[in-house]
């Protein structure tokens, strides 16, 4: 079993405060070692687009916490909206 885990949000633009929806959700292939849990995310005439502000949590575990945190933004980059944003800093401070 692994030992570490990471979880990277992604969000839309503006979030907290003022922030789009309804952009179209390009989500590809993940690594078998990745889960994304949708947050805001809805089902409109068979696309999917964004919901609301914390769009996804993408997580991942791994023997390090290095590849843990590799391996979710792995997971990170299968996902494309407009406006996409997320921390690139995760567990570096």
């Amino acid at each position: 079993m692994p030992g570490f885990g990471c979880i990277v949000f992604v969000v839309t633009g503006g979030y907290p405060e003022a922030y789009a929806e309804g952009d179209l959700i390009n989500l590809g292939p993940v690594p078998p070692s990745v889960i994304v849990f949708h947050a805001g995310t809805r089902l409109e005439h068979g696309q999917l687009r964004t919901a609301c502000g914390r769009v996804f949590s993408v997580a991942a575990t791994g023997e390090t916490l290095e590849e843990a945190v590799a391996t979710a933004y792995k997971g990170v980059e299968s996902i494309k909206f407009e406006k996409m944003f997320y921390r690139k800093d995760i567990a570096r401070r």
